[in-house]
């Protein structure tokens, strides 16, 4: 097995375009790290660095302490699984995973042992002699796992494996994947565009935006101390709301429009930069936020339901509360539309709320747990 090292990785294409920008990354011996973002974030290109299947314009990578820049693809001891299972349809499941070891002259006899040896891991014992044609999506994928796995590589790359199964399936392949991967104990760099992938699976999380690594960290880290706006934004199941307020550092308060919400004081001791700005972005997820009755005293935002997510154990309702004060979802989620009217919350309540759209609400407010950003996304200190 062996570590991964990217140290200030880019690539750049002949337009100009950087497509990773100055990454630094360490994947240890034996670790199962995560790189997630939306769409074009360059996660997938640095993967296909890793793998050799892109140039990199500057930077190093090392695989096992030794610089492989200029290492062609197949001398890096790498094995990569991808969104396409890109399976020999004329094959057998034991043809399609020894494949390689044909191809590297292994002898029959051994060929054969090892293929049982990581069919019987992957439960696939009984399937060894059918084609991909005769196989659910989820045995395919395991196909393509165990031709993996069977090359004994020292660092597994994986780009969006699961991208093709249902929800169920995918949820059970998470699982299998990172039991697996404890088991055989080899380094891992798994790309997702799915949060709830690279949170139930990472043992350490990278997030990328427009090129850019924004923060890598454990999983719980990432959800309780993000480095910024983005990655705030981004982790998150459903994503916090992000709302503007002024501060009113003379009344140690929030304000936008008609609501004013009190700064409570182990806030302010934990945030003493908080009283220096006149504008907050306030980052609140769903279970700091609870539907409140109307008598009910501190401090609460006046709304409206504009839409209800019944869940069976857990309702998530959407309310769009009063004020003129712009919702800030937008800033963090790259430039989308302002929410129409007041900003829009989410709030998470018991699965018997019995909310309605267009119902009148006051949603209470847990400052003490709210993260603070200032207009630009950084943290407030």
């Amino acid at each position: 097995m062996a570590s991964v090292q990217l140290a200030n990785v880019t690539k750049e294409y002949v337009s100009g375009t950087a497509a990773v920008s100055r990454l630094t990354l360490d994947v240890a011996d034996g670790e199962l790290v995560v790189l997630v973002g939306p769409s074009g974030c360059g996660k997938s290109t640095a993967l296909r660095m890793i793998a050799g299947l892109e140039s990199i314009t500057e930077g190093d990578l090392f695989i096992g302490g030794e610089r492989m820049n200029d290492v062609a693809s197949h001398e890096r001891d790498i094995a990569m699984v991808f969104q396409s299972y890109a399976l020999y349809p004329h094959l057998t499941v034991g043809e399609n995973m020894g494949f390689s070891l044909r191809v590297g002259r292994v002898p029959k006899r051994e060929r054969a042992e090892r293929v049982r040896a990581v069919a019987r891991t992957l439960g696939l014992d009984e399937l060894i002699d059918r084609k991909p044609r005769e196989l659910s999506g989820g045995q395919r994928q395991r196909v393509a796992m165990g031709r993996a796995i069977i090359r004994e590589p020292q660092v597994f790359l994986m780009d969006e494996p699961l991208s093709n199964l249902d929800a169920k399936l995918r949820s059970e392949m998470r699982a299998e994947i990172s039991d697996l991967q404890a088991r055989l104990g080899v380094t891992t760099i798994f790309v997702t565009h799915d949060q709830v992938e690279a949170m139930t699976m990472g043992h350490r999380v990278a997030v990328l935006r427009e090129g850019e690594l924004q923060q890598v960290a454990a999983p719980y880290e990432l959800y309780r101390h993000p480095a910024n706006l983005f990655v705030a934004s981004f982790i998150g199941n459903p994503s916090m709301s992000i709302l503007r307020f002024a501060v009113e550092a003379e009344h140690r308060r929030l304000a936008a429009g008609p609501a004013r919400l009190d700064i409570p004081e182990p806030v302010l001791a934990r945030r003493p930069g908080l009283l220096g700005t006149a504008e907050a972005l306030v980052g609140l997820r769903p279970e700091h936020l609870r539907l409140a009755g109307d008598a009910e005293s501190g401090n609460a935002l006046d709304g409206v339901v504009r839409g209800v997510e019944a869940l069976g154990s857990d309702t998530f309702v959407r309310v769009e509360c009063a004020g003129s004060a712009e919702s800030a979802s937008d800033a963090a989620a790259g430039g989308e539309s302002p929410t129409p009217g007041g900003p829009m919350v989410t709030v998470r309540a018991p699965g018997s709320a019995s909310a309605r759209p267009g119902q009148h609400c006051r949603v209470a407010v847990d400052l003490d747990e709210a993260h603070f950003f200032d207009p630009a996304g950084d943290p407030i200190r």
